[in-house]
C-alpha cells in the first residue's frame, strides 16, 4: 500500500504545485492588468489634456480668425474711404474740367467782344475817314467856289465899276468860307474825340473784364490744383496704408495658418501615437483575457480528476506528436535541400541551353553575314541548315522532355505530400531515381547535339 499512496501523494503534490504555479500566474496577470489599467488611466488623462490643448488651440485660432475678420472689415472700410476719396478726386477733376471749359468760353466771348469792338472801331474809323473826306471835299469845293468867285468878280469888276457892291459880296463870301472852316474843324474835333473815346472805353471795359476773369480763373485753378494735390497725397497715403495693412494681414494670416497647420500635424501625430498605444494596450488586454481564460480552463482541467493512465497516454501522444513534427521537419529540410540542388542543376542546364542558343544565334549571324560570300558553297549551306534544323528539333525535344520532367516532378511532389502524413520513407530513393533519369535524358540529348565534351 505504501507504493500507491506514495504515487497518489506525489500526484497530489504535483497538482498542488501546478495550482500554486497557476495562482502565481494569475497574480502576475492581475498585476499586469492593474498596470495596464493604470497605463490606460494615464493615457486617458493624457488624451484629456491633449483635448484641452486642442480646444485651447481652437479657441486661439477662432480669436485669430475674429481678428482677421476685423482686419478685413478695416481693410473694407479703408477701401470704401479710398473709393470716396477717389470719387471726390473725380468730382474735383470734373469741376476743373468745367472751370476750364468756362474759362475757354469766357475767353472766346472776350475775343468775340474784342473782335466786335475792333469792327466797331473800324466802322468808326471808316465814318471818320468819310467825314474827313467830306470835309476835305468841302474846302476844295469852297476853294473852287472861291476861285470861281474872283473869276466872276474880275469880269464883273471889269464890266462894272461898282466896286463897293463887289467888295461887300467878296467879304460876305470870305465870311462864309471862314464859318465853313470853323464848322469843319469843329466837326473834325468832335469826330476825332467822340468815336475813339467810346471804342477805348469798350476796350478798357473788355480788358478789365478779361483781367478779372483771368485772375478768377487763375485763383480757382490754383485753389483746385492745391485741393487736387492734397487729395492725391491723401489718396496715396491711404493706398500705402491699405497696402501695408494688407501685407501685414497676409503675413499674419500666413503665420497663423502655418502655426495652425503645425499644431494640427503635432496633434495628429500625438493622436496617432495615442491610438497606436491604445490599440497595443487593447491587444495586450485581449491577450491577457485570453490568457486568463486559458488559466481558468487550466484550473478547471486541474480541478477535474485525471487518471494516471490518461496522463501517461496524453504524454505519449505529445511525445509522438513531437517526434512526428521533428521527422516532418527533417523531411522538409531534406526535401528543401534536394529542391535547392535540383534548382541549381536546372540553372546549370538552363545556362547550357542558353550557351547552345547563343552558339546557334552566332551561327545564324555568321550564316546571314556570309550569304554573299558563300553563294558558291550551296551544299555546305544546305548541310548547315540541316544542322540548324536538327539543333532546333533537339532543343524542342529537350524542352518537351523538361516539361514532362517538370510535370512528373509536380506529380511526384503531390504524391510525396500525400504520403508524408503516413510515412516519409522512399522519398530520397524516388527523387534520386527521378533525378538520375532526368540527367541521363539531358545527357543523351546534349551529347546527341553537341558531343561528349558538353
Amino acid at each position: 500500500m505504501a507504493g500507491p499512496t506514495y504515487k497518489l501523494q506525489s500526484i497530489v503534490d504535483a497538482e498542488r504545485a501546478e495550482k500554486l504555479q497557476s495562482q502565481t500566474l494569475m497574480q502576475a496577470a492581475l498585476s499586469q492588468l492593474d498596470q495596464q489599467k493604470r497605463a490606460l488611466l494615464d493615457m486617458s488623462r493624457m488624451v484629456a489634456e491633449r483635448d484641452a490643448q486642442l480646444s485651447k488651440l481652437q479657441n486661439e485660432s477662432q480669436k485669430k480668425r475674429d481678428e482677421v475678420d476685423a482686419l478685413r472689415a478695416q481693410t473694407a472700410s479703408l477701401r470704401k474711404n479710398a473709393a470716396t476719396k477717389a470719387n471726390l478726386l473725380r468730382k474735383a477733376s470734373d469741376m476743373l474740367k468745367d472751370i476750364n471749359q468756362q474759362r475757354e468760353a469766357d475767353i472766346n466771348g472776350f475775343m468775340h467782344a474784342v473782335e466786335v469792338a475792333r469792327k466797331e472801331a473800324a466802322n468808326g474809323n471808316r465814318g471818320e475817314l468819310g467825314l474827313q473826306n467830306k470835309v476835305k471835299h468841302q474846302p476844295a469845293s469852297q476853294k473852287q467856289n472861291s476861285d470861281i468867285l474872283p473869276a466872276q468878280v474880275e469880269p464883273r469888276a471889269e464890266i462894272t465899276n461898282d466896286a463897293s457892291s463887289d467888295r461887300f459880296d467878296v467879304k460876305a463870301l470870305q465870311v462864309q468860307v471862314a464859318r465853313l472852316h470853323q464848322v469843319l474843324t469843329a466837326a473834325r474835333a468832335e469826330s476825332s474825340s467822340a468815336m475813339p473815346a467810346s471804342a477805348m472805353q469798350q476796350l478798357q471795359a473788355l480788358t478789365a473784364e478779361n483781367t478779372s476773369l483771368k485772375d478768377r480763373i487763375d485763383g480757382s485753378t490754383r485753389h483746385n490744383s492745391v485741393k487736387v494735390q492734397h487729395l492725391q497725397s491723401e489718396l496715396s497715403k491711404l493706398y500705402d496704408q491699405a497696402e501695408q495693412r494688407s501685407e501685414e494681414h497676409q503675413q499674419e494670416l500666413a503665420n497663423l495658418t502655418e502655426v495652425h497647420a503645425r499644431m494640427l500635424r503635432c496633434t495628429e501625430r500625438e493622436r496617432e501615437a495615442v491610438e497606436q498605444t491604445l490599440d497595443h494596450t487593447t491587444r495586450e488586454l485581449h491577450a491577457l483575457r485570453a490568457l486568463h481564460a486559458e488559466i481558468g480552463t487550466m484550473k478547471q482541467q486541474a480541478s477535474e480528476p485525471v487518471t494516471l493512465h490518461e496522463r501517461e497516454q496524453m504524454t505519449r501522444q505529445v511525445e509522438t506528436a513531437k517526434q512526428e513534427t521533428a521527422r516532418l521537419q527533417r523531411v522538409n529540410e531534406a526535401y528543401a535541400q534536394d529542391l535547392d540542388a535540383q534548382k541549381a542543376r536546372l540553372e546549370d542546364q538552363e545556362r547550357l541551353i542558353a550557351a547552345a542558343q547563343r552558339e546557334i544565334d552566332a551561327l545564324q549571324t555568321q550564316l546571314t553575314s556570309r550569304e554573299d560570300v558563300a553563294q558558291q558553297n550551296g551544299h555546305l549551306h544546305a548541310e548547315l541548315r540541316k544542322v540548324v534544323v536538327q539543333l532546333a528539333e533537339k532543343t524542342d525535344e529537350c524542352n518537351c522532355l523538361l516539361k514532362q520532367l517538370d510535370q512528373n516532378s509536380i506529380a511526384h511532389r503531390q504524391d510525396t505530400e500525400d504520403n508524408e502524413a503516413a510515412a516519409g520513407v522512399g522519398f530520397r530513393l524516388t527523387f534520386s531515381i527521378w533525378f538520375q533519369g532526368r540527367t541521363w535524358l539531358l545527357k543523351q540529348g546534349f551529347t546527341a547535339e553537341f558531343g561528349s565534351d558538353v
